[in-house]
């Protein structure tokens, strides 16, 4: 036992709670998640590195039977928000079933990064084209 009240174990790069706790349960669903939905997004010529649209969060949670209803995801989402290891790109929703991007921070040893990069214009032509269907120029509420 850690001074957490509960052992950790090193896996990768994350530091994973073991056990029943509820805190390991939360830790599983999240990186499940994040090996299924994390990737690199453009909106308003700014680079989204390793984040994931809450919207396919929930799709992903309901296709796994993680979460029986979208209500349910929705709060499993903001449960795994306040246990740290999602946030909002800027800290400025809960999880939501909506186009807003978030990252996942699986290594509480790690600072969450908050923001976007500025996209070079260089890559920016790089993107393929299916890019469009993950850039959100009204929809988007950031």
């Amino acid at each position: 036992m850690d001074l957490l009240g509960y052992s950790a174990r090193f896996i990768g790069s994350a530091l994973q709670p073991t056990g029943g706790s509820p805190d390991a349960e939360l830790f599983s669903v999240a990186s499940r998640m994040a090996k299924a939905v994390v990737g690199d997004h453009v909106h308003v010529l700014r680079m989204y590195t390793n984040v994931f649209i809450g919207e396919k969060a929930v799709q992903w949670m309901l296709q796994e039977h993680v979460a029986e209803s979208e209500k349910a995801a929705l709060a499993l989402g903001n449960k795994m928000l306040r246990a740290g290891y999602i946030y909002h790109v800027f800290n400025q929703h809960p999880f939501e079933n909506q186009k807003l991007f978030y990252r996942c921070n699986l290594d509480p040893s790690k600072c969450p990064q908050i923001g976007g990069n500025p996209c070079p214009w260089e890559d920016f032509q790089k993107l393929p084209s299916e890019f469009a269907s993950t850039t959100f120029p009204v929809e988007y509420r950031g």
